[in-house]
């Protein structure tokens, strides 16, 4: 009796594969696919597009005596290898034959071999593992597509460019996607309605509040003569300490590892605000039916921080150090001279209104 069966996808593979591992081995081989989509039911997809795509597998009528082959040589077996080739293809090979031979898919029946060699074939006879149901539904998918695009695209190139061309494989899916956003970007709505827009002629105003009074309009009369140059004029004493606000403008993602690291600088205080950034980065525009659209927004957090005695450049180092990715979007920093400081509850000013002490 033969104690060990090996199933591989090509013919042309199994004597040498069955040399390399010996005579308590047999190997012999599926020729390729043994199971496809039927062309019966709705359309001749073989797939049930009104209940969760189901497909409906057929044996190929070319691979009945094979199976059947295959069905006495598993009944002679003890054990019993499927090894199909290492790509998505094989591995729904195998899940199929699996299916049909019934062999439990979650055993460790699936062996792969990466070169055919003696020491390959021997590792992955020595290595078998389950039936990777990730890939074989990928290949899934795949062929389901193709059935629906392709068995639906097939009968318009018959008539308008030859017949017995085949429009399947998911290379047509991929290029309705292509054409569905470079119309998106051109603009359906000029070949369609002649129009540059479906929303031409509209603009979006920015809502205001009418408070009653007249606005005050600035004429810019005053002669360059009489007009009063701006100074700095300093509120407070000379020789009191410097004051600085920082405001960091930042992903939200990124808002506890910031938090973390400002507070190991000694900073306990902080004020934390949910913004919105607007803004539109050169050479990448969106578009929205052929229209590009201008500024989008973006949920940030904006940190605002008040120093003295902790050196700028150290949070600006430590926020920059925590913030950066190297893409779009990391955050903004802005430095701004503060006045004065007062803290409410006590009546404290300056350097001492920064203490967070009793």
């Amino acid at each position: 009796m033969v104690k060990n069966l090996v199933i591989v996808e090509s013919p042309s593979k199994s004597k040498t594969i069955e040399k390399y591992l010996g005579s308590h081995y047999e190997v012999t081989s599926s020729k390729g696919h043994v199971r496809d989509l039927a062309t019966s039911g709705k359309e001749g997809l073989g797939v049930d597009v009104e209940n969760k795509f189901i497909p409906k597998y057929v044996i190929n009528k070319d691979k009945r005596d094979v199976v059947k082959e295959l069905k006495q040589l598993v009944k002679e077996s003890d054990d019993i290898y499927l090894a199909t080739d290492p790509d998505r293809e094989g591995e729904a090979i195998a899940w199929h034959l699996a299916y049909i031979l019934g062999i439990d898919p979650e055993s460790v029946c699936r062996v792969t071999f990466n070169e055919i060699t003696k020491e390959a074939v021997k590792s992955g006879i020595s290595n078998p593992r389950k039936v990777d149901l990730n890939l074989t539904d990928a290949q899934q998918a795949r062929r389901v597509l193709d059935r629906i695009v392709g068995y639906k695209i097939s009968p318009v190139l018959w008539k308008k460019v030859k017949r017995g061309l085949s429009a399947g494989r998911v290379q047509s899916v991929a290029v309705k996607l292509i054409v569905d956003r470079e119309e998106e970007m051109a603009g359906l709505d000029a070949a369609e309605h002649g129009l540059p827009s479906a929303y031409a002629g509209f603009a979006m105003l920015p809502e205001y509040i009418e408070e009653g009074n007249d606005p005050v309009v600035v004429s810019g009369d005053t002669p360059v003569a009489e007009a009063i140059p701006v100074k700095k004029v300093p509120a407070f004493e000379e020789g009191t300490p410097k004051f600085t606000k920082i405001e960091i403008v930042c992903k939200e993602s990124k808002f506890e590892a910031l938090k973390n690291a400002i507070m190991k600088l000694g900073i306990t205080g902080m004020t934390v605000s949910h913004v919105l950034g607007c803004g539109i980065q050169k050479g990448k525009p969106e578009y929205y039916r052929g229209v590009q659209v201008e500024a989008n927004l973006f949920p940030k957090v904006q940190v605002d921080i008040v120093v003295s005695a902790v050196p700028v450049r150290r949070v600006i180092d430590t926020a920059k150090k925590v913030l950066y990715t190297g893409h779009i979007g990391d955050g903004k920093i802005f430095v701004y001279d503060v006045e004065n400081v007062v803290k409410v509850r006590t009546g404290e000013e300056g350097f001492d209104a920064l203490q967070d002490v009793e």
